[in-house]
């Protein structure tokens, strides 16, 4: 259902676009607007596009919006199960629960400066019962990559956010960072 309605979404924005451009090119859109975000990656020169102000420590990962990451995250208990990724979206729903329980792990790891391929992986078991835990795992990435997938127009190359490894686990994506709500903005 999220894949029929991005592609209704892009379909419906690239129509509009076609048809309306010279209105479009005589005015400011929001820098924050799906609009923006569309015509930026559907009309941005490829030398362009290959820069990228948010990750320009790294290498960028095939499949990554640039801006999009490293991850920044809000996570408000007072909302409920309630996460905000910058650039990707608000999310909602008991699944979230999984992040909370999975942040003092992740808050740890990052204190302590691991290398993220030394961040630990929290046993299901620990997490609750573990077929439950597999189900908000699947639908934390299906919510995730849906999003992504709106915004880039293909689904994303590898989980957002939520990692696991057999026998060893879940995570949070190392490079993620939470953060105040007033430090980013969509």
């Amino acid at each position: 259902m999220h894949r029929r309605h991005g592609e209704a979404v892009r379909r419906v924005l690239k129509e509009a676009v076609d048809r309306h451009f010279d209105r479009i090119a005589d005015c400011t859109v929001p820098p924050n607007s799906l609009l923006a975000a569309f015509l930026q990656n559907t009309f941005q020169p490829e030398e362009e596009a290959s820069i990228d102000p948010v990750r320009s420590e790294g290498p960028r990962v095939p499949g990554q919006a640039p801006g999009m990451f490293p991850l920044r995250l809000v996570l408000d208990p007072d909302r409920g199960p309630w996460l905000r990724i910058a650039g990707l979206g608000e999310f909602t729903g008991t699944h979230l629960t999984l992040v909370s329980h999975l942040k003092p792990q992740h808050d740890e790891d990052c204190a302590e400066n691991r290398k993220a391929a030394a961040h630990r992986y929290v046993p299901a078991g620990r997490l609750g019962a573990k077929g439950k835990v597999r189900q908000h795992a699947k639908r934390c990435r299906d919510d995730f990559a849906a999003a992504y997938e709106c915004i880039e127009g293909s689904r994303p190359d590898v989980p957002i956010l939520v990692q696991s490894r057999p026998q060893s686990g879940y995570r949070l994506d190392p490079e993620a960072r939470f953060v105040d709500a007033g430090s980013i903005d969509d």
